[in-house]
């Protein structure tokens, strides 16, 4: 027999040689597929059992978390289950939660059926948060931190911030609950705007920005005491009642007040106009810490603040607009940490 290998082959083809017996696979047949299929059918109703008993634990758990809310909770309005339009949400919320099992989804589904227990049906409000128990299912844990996170920096101010310790503390809360969770990648954003949840705008804003409008009083660098002396010359000698050591530089001077709306609020001498005090106000946010310093500023008592300036910068967050369904979201989130308390909705949303 010959041992000849050589061969001609067109284009397309396969040629194959052998010298004993060949066995070609082509790919699994139809009845290999057909016997995969029916083992998986068998499993079938294994599967079911054990998601069965699983969405079990789930709803019970959601059960129990709802009737803490509303037991614990005065603003949760009992009388809002008779409220077929309310027993729809609270449907809505159940199938959400068994679907996911997540912690934060669990309990932003139960602020959010809280809140909605106290609006009435056919209202703005009701609608948004009917509609976010509903996108909620369709959510990342990220996605909302990111909500969350958005909704903290931008629309939230803590009154009882009046130092760069406090500030700290404050801002830590939410660093350590929610930017472990904040995504670098494009398309968790990009995802939030195809849910109807925000919007990615042109512009931008540095965090460091949005502290400096929200908190000027913790970032001036203060009137040295020549300075004071000039201010003294150009409105009373009276006006250093208003003046206290500054907090970012206890060297200098800055007005005893975190915003001007406080500062006219504390009482003066007769002879220190309001023009005045907004004369002074208006020099101390014009000499604000640059970002640098601010930065090495809070280092010591935030030890992450470049992480989350850095993520800030470096994704969406900073040009994320949100809606109001994003806002509502964003807002139940918070409620789930202990330095948020329990503010109004309706402080942001009419």
């Amino acid at each position: 027999m010959s041992s000849r290998q050589d061969q001609r082959v067109g284009e397309g083809a396969t040629a194959i040689q052998s010298q004993r017996d060949t066995i070609i696979h082509q790919g699994l047949s139809s009845e290999d597929v057909r016997t995969i299929v029916e083992s998986l059918a068998d499993q079938m109703p294994k599967l079911a059992a054990t998601a069965a008993a699983v969405m079990e634990v789930r709803l019970k758990a959601f059960e129990e978390s709802i009737m803490k809310r509303f037991d614990e909770d005065a603003a949760s309005k009992r009388e809002a289950f008779s409220d077929p339009d309310f027993q729809h949400v609270v449907i809505e919320a159940q199938r959400a939660y068994a679907r996911t099992g997540d912690t934060e989804t669990h309990g932003t589904l139960v602020d959010l059926i809280a809140k909605r227990s106290s609006e009435g049906t056919g209202s703005r409000r009701a609608f948004a948060i009917n509609e976010a128990i509903t996108i909620i299912s369709r959510l990342t844990r990220n996605e909302i931190s990111e909500l969350a996170f958005v909704f903290f920096s931008r629309f939230t101010q803590n009154f009882r911030v009046n130092n760069l310790t406090s500030f700290c503390a404050h801002l830590n809360s939410y660093i350590d609950e929610l930017l472990d969770d904040l995504e670098t990648d494009q398309q968790s954003y990009e995802y939030l705007v195809a849910q109807r949840c925000a919007t990615i705008s042109i512009g931008e804003i540095g965090l460091l920005q949005i502290w400096k409008n929200v908190y000027p009083g913790l970032f001036m660098k203060g009137f040295s005491a020549e300075q004071v002396d000039k201010i003294v010359g150009e409105t009373s000698p009276d006006i250093k009642s208003l003046l206290v050591p500054s907090v970012f530089n206890p060297a200098c001077y800055q007005p005893r007040a975190m915003s001007l709306e406080v500062l006219l609020s504390i009482q003066r001498p007769p002879s220190v106009s309001e023009e005045n005090v907004q004369h002074v106000w208006a020099q101390a946010i014009a000499d604000l810490a640059d970002d640098a310093a601010i930065v090495q500023k809070l280092k010591p008592l935030c030890p992450r603040i470049e992480e989350v300036i850095g993520k800030w910068h470096s994704t969406p967050l900073k040009s994320l607009d949100l809606t109001t369904l994003g806002q509502v979201i964003g807002h139940a989130r918070l409620t789930q940490i202990p330095d948020f308390g329990t503010p109004d909705l309706s402080i942001w949303i009419k």
